[in-house]
């Protein structure tokens, strides 16, 4: 009776049209990503070579005017010496271009690892440095710890180097680059959206279900199995689809890869920075993933019983979906009195609560990976009483009115 009634539940869920569209969507989507944008997306280490190129040209006319003029030495007004920065940054690029001219890319990292250094070891103006950041300085350098300690794993370690690998363009660092940013949020939305409706359709046909002979819990148990088992297929069709198009065009990558991550703290700014491989980071994230889906689509089926409408029911799971987004801040630390780190909407940033980039962008030490693994199974276990209270309130035959 269960077997035949999840698999009717499935076929149900499968067969929905609303779901077919948005699959569909979701694919169309992934192949335009993957064939149009990614080969057109620059990221932080993409060189723009035409840009730099025209640049240097403009430089090396100015370098000779200041010889013309003798303007060599160090200004008197800043100190600096404007003519010896110039020929530094003109000898590191030209040698960064001829690096890509000739295919060899462990020089360019090696020099890309140089130029991070300079940017550590000189600070750019104030005004230039990440313009949306409310601390420029300190995320320039947080960025430039973990830039170098990656072209340092790179430069030590066997793995080939393309540049697709500097790019982070390989499928592996595409699916982990996507986990750190907004990933988490879409597919878990996927879950809310693909179980909105698995109770409520069944108001269509009340006379077939009222008289089924199973318990009301475990009937709303079966449903949440289906549409859990439907959600989790969708979501590795989804992964498998896009890993194996980027490994077609820029490479799988290699489970041997690191990512930086946050270590302990050093003082009250400052923290140390550690790797940690790239599968570790995968089999974490996916737990964490799979988990909020349980959550949220028992909630959706709690919330079916109280408002009996499934568009209602979507504007309310994705609100809670979307909560810390309301609040979020640099300076949040706290909310209702309480470290941000006992509420499990923090942990939703997945990729970065297990690379600690979550406690540094908050300046705290309290989000960790096994401190959210308990406050998710808590959640859970709280979601667990209340479905489990509300499904005696609303039983069946309220349910069916």
């Amino acid at each position: 009776m269960w077997l035949s009634l999840f698999r009717h539940e499935l076929r149900l869920t499968v067969r929905n049209r609303k779901n077919i569209i948005l699959l569909l969507f979701l694919t169309v989507f992934l192949c335009m990503y993957v064939f149009i944008l990614l080969p057109n997306e620059k990221t932080s280490e993409t060189l723009p070579y035409e840009e730099i190129s025209h640049e240097l040209k403009v430089l090396k006319q100015v370098q000779e005017k200041r010889e013309e003029r003798r303007a060599t030495g160090v200004s008197p007004m800043s100190h600096r010496n404007y003519y010896a920065d110039s020929k530094f940054y003109i000898d590191l690029f030209e040698a960064m271009i001829h690096a890509i001219d000739k295919g060899d890319f462990k020089r360019y990292a090696f020099l890309r690892a140089h130029y991070h250094y300079g940017v550590k070891k000189d600070y750019i103006e104030q005004d230039e440095l990440l313009p949306d950041s409310p601390f420029p300085v300190k995320d320039l350098l947080h960025s430039t710890e973990k830039h170098l300690l990656t072209y340092q794993y790179l430069l030590q370690s066997s793995i080939p180097i393309t540049y697709e690998v500097i790019e982070e363009k390989t499928a592996l660092q595409v699916v982990s680059k996507h986990f750190h940013n907004f990933a988490p949020y879409i597919l878990v939305f996927l879950a809310i959206y693909f179980s909105n409706d698995i109770l409520t359709r069944d108001r269509r046909q009340k006379t077939v279900l009222k008289g089924l002979p199973i318990s009301w819990y475990q009937y709303l148990n079966i449903k949440s199995l289906a549409s859990y088992f439907y959600v989790s297929v969708v979501t590795i069709f989804l992964v498998l689809m896009t890993v194996i198009c980027i490994s077609i065009l820029n490479g799988f990558g290699s489970f041997d890869m690191k990512l930086p991550a946050l270590g302990e703290r050093i003082d009250n700014v400052n923290y140390g920075y550690i790797l940690i491989p790239i599968g570790k980071y995968m089999l974490f994230g996916f737990a964490f993933l799979f988990l909020f889906y349980f959550i949220f689509v028992r909630l959706t089926l709690m919330l079916s019983l109280i408002f009996k409408n499934e568009w209602v029911i979507l504007i309310l799971t994705t609100l809670i979906l979307f909560t810390e987004k309301f609040y979020y801040a640099r300076d949040k630390r706290e909310l209702f009195g309480k470290d941000v780190s006992f509420f499990p909407q923090t942990y939703l940033d997945i990729g970065k609560v297990i690379t600690g980039e979550k406690n540094y962008l908050l300046n705290i030490d309290t989000v960790s990976y096994n401190k959210g693994l308990i406050i998710l199974l808590l959640c859970w276990l709280l979601v667990e009483i209340l479905l489990y209270v509300v499904s005696k309130f609303a039983n069946r035959r309220w349910f069916y009115q």
